[in-house]
């Protein structure tokens, strides 16, 4: 069987095959790999530099489930842990890299 996406095939030459295509299967079809499941990052903690941390708020208006606030000093705290989707948007974000987002 030709390949069904090849260019060469599909301008009407007959009997180009590529290696691991049986006659009767489909590209797809000759896939027998299982796909491994990618496992979403679970919280673990937020580790929070206060020392590092100007209170700069970026951090806070970058997280998508609204999990940290600035405290009364103007300090990131992770307010919500439970609702944090441990995406890292805060590490990646903040610009003292006080923010470090650790997961199991």
């Amino acid at each position: 069987m030709s390949c069904t996406r090849c260019w060469v095939n599909n301008r009407g030459k007959t009997g180009i095959t590529h290696a691991g295509i049986d006659s009767g299967t489909t590209p797809a079809a000759g896939n027998t790999r299982k796909r491994e499941s990618m496992a979403k990052p679970k919280l673990k903690a937020h580790v929070i530099n206060r020392e590092w941390c100007k209170g700069c708020g970026i951090c806070v208006a970058f997280c998508p489930k609204a999990v940290l606030d600035l405290d009364d000093q103007d300090k990131a705290l992770a307010a919500r842990k439970e609702d944090c989707i441990a995406c890292k948007l805060c590490e990646l974000r903040c610009p003292d890299l006080a923010i470090e987002v650790t997961t199991k």
